[in-house]
């Protein structure tokens, strides 16, 4: 990179920021609370005044944000999100509208691991890949389309809840994305530990 650039982190429990120097180092870095139970508007205005903060000054820099589910090619609206006040929402839009200037937007895990396979320990290899914090899966060619034509088929996300014949039937096919993200993500993890724990407690 030869440029600085504001990177964002859009999760379901938090929302960071950082601005990144030509040199890949961190000139700034700010975490708040995404207070999902706000609602849409509310995620969007803490994600503008996030990018404000992360800014020198009132240049604009460029931005890319990695988002839990992934924008649909077809409507651009956000699909397959934990976060489900953002589903079917035009989140890229009317940031950029909001701000003035276009928005790279990607889904959280293909972002961390692309930025493994370039500039990571993944960086020489032929076939990187990666498990994100939802039991998804990328894998990475050198010239390929690392999201795959529907910007879902490189990975597969979890859900407690499927049939073995279903999750069988999604996992070949190819052309599933994050069916769910209920379990699977910390804050599902951390959910089904304390349930256990509370239940042991209790025997």
């Amino acid at each position: 990179m030869s440029l600085t650039a504001i990177g964002i982190d859009l999760g379901g429990t938090k929302i960071e920021g950082i601005r990144l120097g030509p040199d890949n180092r961190v000139q700034f870095r700010k975490r708040i609370p995404t207070a999902r139970v706000e609602g849409y508007d509310a995620i969007v205005n803490r994600i503008i005044d996030l990018i404000h903060d992360c800014r020198e000054s009132s240049t604009p820099l460029p931005v890319g944000i990695g988002t839990p589910g992934t924008i649909s090619p077809k409507t651009g609206r956000v699909k397959n999100s934990n976060t489900v006040c953002l589903i079917g929402q035009p989140l890229k839009t009317d940031l950029e509208n909001r701000l003035g200037q276009p928005v790279m937007m990607e889904n959280d895990a293909n972002c961390f691991g692309l930025a493994e396979a370039v500039l990571g320990a993944g960086r020489r290899a032929g076939l990187r890949r990666n498990h994100g914090n939802r039991c998804g899966r990328g894998n990475y060619l050198p010239g390929a389309n690392p999201f795959g034509t529907f910007t879902r088929c490189r990975r597969m996300g979890t859900q407690h809840s499927l049939s073995r014949r279903t999750s069988l039937l999604l996992r070949t096919s190819g052309m599933c994305g994050n069916v769910s993200q209920r379990s699977g993500n910390g804050t599902g993890l951390d959910g089904t530990y304390r349930r256990k724990i509370a239940a042991a407690s209790h025997s």
